[in-house]
């Protein structure tokens, strides 16, 4: 035995006793475990991990003396880990981001009907998707944080397979490419998933490699070998996911990982009861479930290769109040189904992508099918057509039915074939709404009370307003533009706003770009969604913003390409204002276009074409759309606000929509307002 003066602290956790003693007959093992995990350390700082790695074997010793008393359920053993404190192993490795996730707007699982007697359906004893080959070979993260990437992958690959073949998807592809996500330092499946859709796919793991490290995107579509069209969330309760993972196939969930216990696993069911069910920080994939020696459990396939507790795997304990967080976040990828069917036409076309059994199409439409394509540029391939097909029937349905209740007077707008005719509702509101509802409220930014730019007076004379308002007669507001496939609604309301105060004030109207603000602002997540806060933010940090001319849009986030020398315009500060509707009107009347945000996830706003809109069901707590409010008025379907939208001007009034005014805030109107200084 022998002593060292230990003065030093390791890491943001990591502190030493001054006088430790080693314990000498470890020697050996430490030197091969040091080989056996390639462990190679500073010479001031091996003394401090032996230290750790001599704790963890004498808890390891404990834990095991206690269960083979029955104390415990499951043994734990030395690993890769031995060497980290917990608080270090969690930071590492359990990048689960919760937070993100319970924001997200994706509502829970609407397919299965979780009453496994209703349809017949009987709940096997044991499920184990490894045997199907839905399971690829456990993978191994690294010291990187992507658990959440490595669970999305896993549950597409089953899903894949049960529908196509077993690939090895690329993990590295969504730690690059997912800008929801934040790399190697946490993500949720969710964004994943979104990520997946709008990229049109994800590669293999040969032909983009994992390299534990988040780099530039090198996605490209000609490469892609799966998809997805949609996701669900499973209901949170273990029954529920049950049925789930036995129908569905793999499962993505998210777990408490955090316990000492789950760092050393090694076999067995695993029950901790300090493990808590509130919080998650982990992400893997549930495989199945089963019993052991009569103790219930979920088998799950975690990503830290098989060195690590049951060949890579660990059972937990089922129907245990929720152990460890299991049903919290729980959800599977949606994948297009190949089977031969055929046709009314009286052929057989092949491998056909359908979405339902019944996949018959009508040959009334064809033609108009076949001009709605060349109209919107839209190329399909061949196994995917038949269910783009479907979508836009089902949409032209309801068009039609909407049309004929408006010329009986149920509404009081009329709706159209539009661009977005082959998304279904929630790919459309993925794809196109990216107002960050929840980090603008979280602005720390105040709201208007009283300055020099405006008139607060709650007194101010209504009948002084002018009756309408359209500030395009006043040549503040450029032509309508198109965001394409990609959330940034955000980057158009905001460049909107500024482009009418520049114009306001210095009498010249420039096109400004949303690329830039794409690029180059930090708090805001480019495709993915962001606030017009964060963008005027990016805009006084840079010192401007450069027009649409010397950086023009491309529909997709790229790395910052700023230069300071092409600056067309500038801001002093911004305002966040709060107000009904009526103080709403004197604003914008008094102020010029005001950036806004909107909720635009109904299919009537999706096809939205002329006339008033208003539909009782647009929940003014839901906004998740940026807009550009230009005006007000009134015609003889009522009072509206007229607003400039970003999807073209094949979309609408030729871009444009009149959105019912005074009607108790409807879609809410009012519930976000902001604009900048120049």
């Amino acid at each position: 035995m022998f002593t060292l003066l230990l003065g030093f602290v390791v890491g943001f956790t990591l502190t030493a006793a001054s006088d430790y003693t080693f314990n000498t007959e470890l020697d050996e093992e430490w030197e091969k475990w040091k080989v056996q995990h390639n462990k190679q350390y500073r010479e001031d700082e091996e003394i401090n991990r032996r230290i750790i790695w001599e704790s963890a074997m004498s808890y390891i010793e404990q834990h095991n003396r206690e269960y083979a008393m029955g104390k415990h359920t499951f043994t734990v053993a030395m690993n890769q880990f031995g060497d980290l404190t917990n608080e270090e192993f969690n930071a590492l490795m359990n990048g689960f981001l919760s937070n993100k996730a319970e924001n997200s707007t994706e509502e829970e699982d609407e397919e299965f009907d979780y009453d496994e007697n209703e349809d017949g359906f009987e709940l096997p004893r044991t499920v184990d998707w490894r045997s199907k080959g839905m399971v690829t070979p456990v993978k191994n993260q690294g010291p990187c944080g992507s658990c959440w990437a490595f669970s999305a992958a896993g549950a597409l690959e089953g899903q894949w397979k049960k529908k196509h073949t077993l690939i090895s998807l690329s993990e590295q592809n969504l730690l690059d490419c997912d800008n929801g996500s934040h790399g190697c330092n946490g993500g949720y499946m969710e964004s994943a998933f979104r990520c997946i859709w709008r990229r049109g796919g994800i590669e293999a793991e040969t032909t983009y490699p994992y390299r534990a490290q988040k780099r530039s995107c090198k996605f490209q579509r000609s490469r892609a070998v799966a998809k997805l069209r949609n996701y669900r969330r499973v209901r949170r309760c273990e029954p529920c996911l049950a049925i789930a993972v036995a129908r569905a196939g793999p499962i993505a969930v998210a777990i408490n990982a955090r316990r000492r216990s789950f760092q050393y696993y090694r076999q067995g069911v695993y029950y901790d009861r300090r493990c808590g069910n509130r919080v998650v920080n982990h992400a893997v994939l549930l495989v199945g479930y089963g019993s052991l020696r009569g103790r219930k459990y979920w088998l799950i396939k975690n990503s830290w290769g098989t060195t690590w507790g049951d060949k890579g795997y660990i059972k937990m304990a089922k129907d245990r109040q929720n152990h460890c967080g299991i049903t919290n976040y729980a959800l599977y990828p949606i994948v297009f189904c190949i089977m031969k069917f055929t046709l009314f036409l009286g052929f057989v076309v092949g491998p056909i992508l359908i979405v339902a059994s019944d996949c018959t199409v009508s040959s009334t439409r064809d033609e108009e099918w076949k001009n709605w394509k060349l109209q919107y540029n839209k190329q399909y391939a061949k196994d995917e057509e038949i269910n783009k097909r479907k979508i836009w029937e089902s949409a032209m349905s309801y068009i039609e039915q909407h049309n004929q209740e408006y010329a009986m007077g149920k509404h009081t707008f009329t709706v159209a074939m539009n661009q977005f005719g082959d998304l279904t509702n929630k790919e459309f509101n993925m794809l196109m709404n990216g107002f960050f509802r929840n980090k603008a409220e979280n602005s720390t930014e105040e709201e208007v009370k009283e300055s020099n730019e405006l008139d607060d007076d709650d007194n101010e004379n209504v009948s002084k307003r002018p009756s309408t308002v359209d500030w395009r007669k006043k040549n503040l507001v450029t032509e309508v533009k198109n965001q394409g496939p990609c959330g940034s609604c955000w980057a158009f309301s905001a460049a909107g706003a500024l482009e009418g105060q520049w114009a306001k004030k210095k009498k010249q109207l420039i096109s400004l770009s949303e690329q830039n603000m794409l690029d180059c602002d930090c708090n805001s997540y480019g495709c993915n969604g962001g606030y017009m806060e964060s963008a005027y933010e990016c805009i006084m940090r840079l010192g401007g913003i450069e027009s649409e001319k010397s950086y023009p849009y491309t529909g997709q986030q790229g790395s910052c390409r700023f230069q300071r020398n092409n600056v067309v315009a500038r801001i002093k500060r911004y305002r966040r204002l709060k107000d009904n509707e009526a103080r709403l009107a004197g604003r914008v009347a008094k102020i010029g276009p005001l950036c806004i945000a909107i909720d635009a996830s109904l299919t009537s706003f999706q096809y939205y074409s002329q006339g008033v809109y208003y539909d009782p069901h647009c929940n003014q707590n839901g906004v998740n759309h940026a807009v550009l409010l230009i005006g007000y008025g009134t015609e003889e379907e009522g009072k509206y606000w007229l607003i400039k939208n970003s999807w073209g001007t094949s979309w609408g009034d030729n871009g444009y929509i009149k959105m019912s005014r005074d009607q108790n805030n409807n879609c809410g109107i009012t519930d976000y307002v902001v604009f900048p200084i120049v």
